[in-house]
């Protein structure tokens, strides 16, 4: 018997965004109009097999951008003039009526639930309006949150970890936060950026379990912090209220380093994280640690794809994200063979990443290295000597420093 396909639900932010394709100087140019924020989440994960997916929203459509002109005697100047082709709108797809309620008791109707939350409105939806697409009565085994600055704030906040007269919300433990380390800097907190992968990870920690600002990310299961393409650190809670943290981090390159960042269209970028993670999350039934490096890594391996790929080939078929691409990656079963996936790319590999435990506070010393973390001894506080290592390294190469940051010069 066919296992069904899993079953998530996207909403949060969206809008319409208008591409605009120049093809060299002079040359024609095509303008195609497409979904952003919640919509672009829902394109890259609805191409996975596995997955049922599914869009709703709060409001028909998304909130119009709006400007405040204030009078200050300036003029506008043409920098540039393009004869525009006509409009295509075969981006936009339609959004279905957002799902009933599910009587108390009864199934959740979704096995997750994915949100964008870019601060532009849906996080102050109704209550009303949240109960329906994310029940407290019947909530979804897994709800994974892309929230951007400032943190913790809105209605939408408030019912995923707010309580009320029957307790605590049952949705607090079912929930995955992600925001970028670039939206955490925002609250003047101390984070070192491409000193090292240690010194960057003891700093957010510190942070996230101590300032006041960002004190209520704590409330949620996991919280994971993107560090651009190269790493992203997750802050775990577990079920007696204690703390882990594990880093995923490319060995060859600190935060900002990767030299196939590009320019482009960076909330969709980080929307194909969200979907990454979302789908592992989905898939694996739950939140694990191994689902959540699971997705963690195939989102930072998705978010270079975007950087590489862009929209797709000048000569190819209507622009956009690599929405098929994307799925494979997201499914495979195993990662490392996508390594040398070369697909529509032009380069060999797309990277490969480390993961390291990170000891708590309160155990490890202020010398604490990722190298000697897989052999420290919590008790003694101590790491064997590291003639061992490297004698292997003599032997057999850099092969051997797995999981470790390494430079070459």
């Amino acid at each position: 018997m066919a296992t069904p396909p899993r079953r998530i639900l996207v909403t949060g932010d969206y809008g319409t965004a208008i591409g605009v394709y120049r093809k060299g100087q002079g040359g024609p140019t095509m303008v195609r109009a497409a979904n952003s924020g919640a919509g672009v989440v829902e394109r890259l994960l609805s191409p996975v097999a596995s997955l049922d997916v599914r869009f709703a929203t709060v409001a028909e459509r998304g909130p119009a951008t709006s400007t405040e002109w204030r009078p200050a005697g300036k003029t506008w100047r043409a920098e540039a003039t393009d004869t525009l082709g006509a409009m295509d709108d075969g981006g936009l797809f339609a959004y279905p009526a957002a799902p009933a309620a599910s009587p108390a008791g009864a199934p959740a109707p979704f096995d997750l639930v994915a949100i964008e939350d870019g601060a532009t409105g849906f996080r102050q939806a109704p209550p009303a309006a949240l109960e329906r697409l994310i029940s407290r009565q019947s909530p979804p085994a897994t709800i994974v949150l892309r929230s951007a600055w400032p943190f913790g704030h809105g209605p939408l906040w408030w019912h995923l970890t707010g309580g009320d007269a029957q307790g605590p919300s049952p949705l607090t433990d079912r929930l995955v936060v992600i925001v970028t380390a670039d939206d955490l800097r925002k609250a003047d907190i101390r984070v070192s950026r491409g000193i090292s992968w240690e010194r960057t990870t003891e700093d957010l920690v510190r942070e996230v379990m101590g300032h006041p600002s960002l004190v209520e990310l704590r409330r949620a299961r996991a919280l994971i912090i993107t560090l651009g393409v190269e790493g992203a650190l997750i802050i775990g809670r577990g079920a007696d209220g204690t703390f882990s943290s594990t880093l995923c981090f490319d060995a060859l390159c600190l935060e900002g380093e990767w030299p196939g960042a590009t320019r482009d269209d960076p909330a969709a970028i980080n929307a194909a994280f969200t979907a990454a993670v979302a789908a592992r999350l989905a898939l694996s039934g739950g939140i694990t640690g191994e689902a959540l490096r699971s997705g963690v890594t195939r989102g930072l391996l998705a978010m270079r794809v975007m950087h590489l790929v862009g929209h797709g080939p000048v000569d190819g078929a209507a622009p956009g994200p690599p929405a098929a691409h994307l799925a494979e990656l997201i499914a495979a079963a195993d990662v490392a063979a996508l390594n040398d996936w070369a697909g529509p790319l032009d380069v060999p590999r797309l990277g490969a990443f480390g993961v390291t435990e990170m000891p708590p506070p309160e155990k490890y010393p202020p010398t604490w290295r990722i190298l000697e973390t897989a052999a420290y001894d919590a008790q003694t506080r101590s790491a064997p000597p590291l003639f061992g290592k490297a004698r292997r390294v003599a032997l057999f190469g850099a092969n051997e420093l797995r999981d470790v940051p390494i430079a070459r010069f």
